[in-house]
C-alpha cells in the first residue's frame, strides 16, 4: 500500500545516458537519431535539423577563422 505522499510525488522515467545535442543540450537517442554528423571520425548526434545547421555553421565560421589566422 503506497502512503499518499508515493501517490502525489512525481514519476521520474530511467533512462540510458545518451549523447546530448552540442547545440541544444538535449539528450539523443543513438539508436533513434536522424540527424547525425561525423567531423573527426566522432558523430554528433542532433535533436533536429535545426541544431544540425546551426552547429555546421558553426564548424565553418571556425575553419575560416583558423584559416585566416595561419
Amino acid at each position: 500500500v503506497q502512503s499518499s505522499a508515493e501517490r502525489r510525488a512525481p514519476r521520474t522515467l530511467s533512462i540510458a545516458p545518451f549523447p546530448t545535442d552540442p547545440v541544444c543540450g538535449m539528450p539523443v537517442n543513438p539508436a533513434e537519431a536522424r540527424h547525425t554528423l561525423v567531423v573527426g571520425g566522432e558523430t554528433f548526434y542532433f535533436c533536429c535539423p535545426h541544431c544540425k545547421a546551426t552547429y555546421e555553421k558553426r564548424l565553418r565560421a571556425e575553419r575560416q577563422t583558423s584559416e585566416a589566422g595561419t
